[in-house]
């Protein structure tokens, strides 16, 4: 009986281990960051339907199912969300997997 508790908590603690002693892959970790264009690290405007929009110091975490490409600006795909509708509030550029930097026009 003793032999089966311990058996029985082996199991119970063995899947635990493993979450834990993975091995570190590339996959969505530093080596997979490329740096943006730039254009958008020096916080110029990107181009949209004879509009400027403006980078801003911030990013928003979507799922690809979540976002809509509408356009490139110098090679940069641009997105919205699907949800939003026009006029749009905001537009994005990828950052990072899942990670969007976005863009507002300047208040007038």
């Amino acid at each position: 009986m003793k032999n089966l508790k311990l058996i029985l908590i082996g199991f119970l603690i063995l899947p635990l281990f493993g979450c834990f002693s993975g091995t570190y892959t590339s996959k969505g970790g530093i080596d997979d960051y490329q740096l943006e264009a730039q254009w958008i690290r020096d916080g110029l405007p990107l181009e949209f339907e004879h509009e400027l929009w403006y980078p801003q110091d911030g990013i928003e975490t979507f799922l690809e199912p979540e976002v809509l490409k509408v356009g490139q600006y110098k090679e940069v795909d641009v997105f919205v969300e699907k949800v939003d509708i026009r006029p749009y509030n905001r537009l994005y550029t990828r950052f990072n997997k899942n990670k969007f930097r976005y863009y507002e026009k300047k208040s007038k």
